[in-house]
């Protein structure tokens, strides 16, 4: 598939599984630095343990800022000289099941700005990628999304987070079953949340937050 139509498959559905982003050597040394990250900068309230601006913890994670995996696929998304807003880590330490939410930066890309220095007629788009350091798998957990839902103005305009309404509360769900080295590039406003079965599996993300060009590199979220 070419970056181009993998844009457009992103666009249709919100969201691109890229399968072998890392290599394994690559793969090898992030997984070895998430694990020397030590104690978490935060507990979520769903019981993952979250770890901010990795890029002061480790050099390595410099790799994946603009990962030539994903490079293509953001230019093409979001345009050339695209901004990158930071990057975090997540690690499961218990079986959880996460609300419906959204890794959302659009409000947030332009408030970091002088009012002179915003753009006249923004994009309503941020894009995210996660990289996945371990597999999931129909034993042990999945992502689950309703494809093609956030081009639905009730998730246009829906809070950040909402509990799971029962049945496809957004329209027809796909689980997705990530292996380790593989990433998920997200516009950032689809709804998705990740479920895990066991206490005792360790499951290991690093997720970058971007937005359009024109916006603050390094901006909060």
């Amino acid at each position: 598939m070419t970056d181009q139509q993998s844009v457009e498959h992103l666009w249709q559905d919100g969201y691109l599984l890229i399968r072998g982003a890392l290599p394994p050597d690559q793969l090898a040394r992030i997984q070895a630095a998430h694990d020397r990250m030590g104690e978490p900068d935060r507990i979520i309230p769903d019981g993952n343990h979250g770890y901010n601006n990795l890029l002061d913890k480790d050099p390595v994670f410099a790799e994946l800022v603009r990962h030539p995996a994903v490079d293509g696929v953001l230019t093409g998304l979001l345009g050339a000289g695209y901004a990158f807003y930071r990057i975090g880590g997540l690690k499961t330490v218990v079986a959880y099941s996460q609300p419906w939410h959204w890794d959302d930066v659009r409000w947030i890309q332009y408030c970091t700005l002088a009012i002179d220095q915003r753009p006249e007629n923004p994009p309503p788009v941020a894009a995210h990628t996660t990289f996945y350091l371990d597999s999931l798998t129909p034993e042990t957990g999945f992502v689950k999304v309703p494809p093609g839902s956030h081009r639905r103005i009730e998730v246009l305009t829906a809070p950040v987070f909402r509990p799971d309404e029962g049945n496809e509360p957004f329209g027809p769900e796909v689980h997705l079953y990530p292996a380790a080295g593989d990433a998920i590039v997200y516009i950032s406003h689809l709804p998705h949340r990740g479920v895990n079965f066991k206490p005792d599996m360790q499951r290991r993300l690093v997720v970058a937050l971007y937005g359009p060009p024109g916006t603050q590199e390094g901006g909060t979220y």
